[in-house]
């Protein structure tokens, strides 16, 4: 995991498995599908793969798309990826 730096926002680029992107209160700005592939990407708002789920987006092979979502998380933010993929998180 990946993470770049910029006024405030966090840019986390992820490829795989499962990934705690923050563990505290933060803001969920933008997911980013670079490169798709068959599978999911599973939103929690917690610091960890459970609790509750703020969404379940399914990907097809080569999709491209950024999905804005401008949320507050409670209780932090973690990424869980069926499959290898591209995306890019922003949040802060």
């Amino acid at each position: 995991m990946n993470t770049l730096y910029r006024e405030g926002r966090k840019f986390t680029h992820l490829t795989s498995g499962t990934n705690v992107v923050r563990g505290t209160t933060t803001w969920l700005h933008r997911v980013t599908i670079n490169t798709g592939a068959a599978g999911t990407i599973t939103v929690y708002n917690n610091g960890a793969a459970s609790g509750e789920v703020l969404a379940v987006i399914t990907v097809a092979a080569g999709d491209e798309v950024s999905l804005d979502y401008d949320v507050r998380l409670a209780t932090g933010l973690t990424v869980v990826l069926s499959v290898t993929m591209d995306i890019t998180v922003i949040y802060e």
